[in-house]
């Protein structure tokens, strides 16, 4: 083999070992977007909230693929977060009012739900400063959805405390069913894919890395004899 296969061969492992590695992280990036966006649409689509659908579903996607391919290099994940930073901010300064407003506008939403179920005559009792309900709650949510992905992400891409995902799955469940309101399946079924996907992948690394562990103290313990020479 002359030096140019061997530099062929290289690049073709770096190659393979690159593909592997975008691969991997477009799962975590679906897996992130599944939770995310089946969570918040498990709640919204219960109380019945007025927005653009859409619209949420692709800021969620766009985001869910950006924080995961943080951990494509190490500068990158580094710099990547401080621009995602400063982005947050920046939106969250700029755009307060109808943040704060499509926040309220659903637990208005929320509040109503559970005074129709307890019989209760509550009110609309948090101030919505925009009249365009269906626009501030797009842009609140969607707000919501970004710094949402960037913490799902920490729990995916670390394939790590995967029980606590189960209890996520209580807490986005358990309001909707206690005071009897039925979320579109969809997001149901999106919710569960991904925390139930990235719990088995979670197990899967946890018996992997101690199965590693138990093979190495076992070649430690490994006692070589050398048979004579005749």
């Amino acid at each position: 083999m002359d030096k140019w296969e061997g530099i062929e061969l290289v690049t073709k492992s770096l190659d393979q070992q690159t593909e592997s590695r975008i691969g991997m992280l477009l799962v975590d990036a679906l897996l992130v977007f599944c939770i995310t966006a089946g969570g918040m649409g498990i709640v919204l689509s219960a109380i019945d909230s007025d927005y653009q659908t859409w619209i949420v579903e692709l800021v969620t996607l766009v985001a869910s693929l950006y924080v995961a391919f943080l951990y494509y290099r190490k500068w990158w994940e580094n710099v990547g977060y401080i621009l995602l930073l400063v982005v947050v901010f920046a939106v969250g300064f700029g755009m307060q009012s109808y943040v704060s407003s499509g926040f309220y506008s659903v637990m208005n939403d929320l509040m109503e739900s559970v005074s129709e179920y307890f019989q209760s005559n509550a009110t609309r009792s948090y101030g919505e400063k925009i009249a365009d309900a269906n626009l501030a709650v797009t842009i609140a949510m969607s707000y919501i959805a970004v710094a949402a992905s960037v913490v799902v992400n920490i729990f995916v891409s670390r394939k790590m405390r995967y029980r606590f995902l189960m209890l996520v799955v209580f807490g986005f469940l358990f309001l909707p069913l206690y005071v009897h309101l039925e979320p579109d399946m969809f997001y149901v079924v999106q919710f569960f894919v991904g925390v139930v996907v990235t719990a088995t992948i979670a197990k899967m690394a946890i018996i992997s890395r101690q199965q590693t562990m138990s093979d190495t103290n076992r070649m430690r313990n490994v006692s070589f004899i050398s048979l004579p020479i005749e």
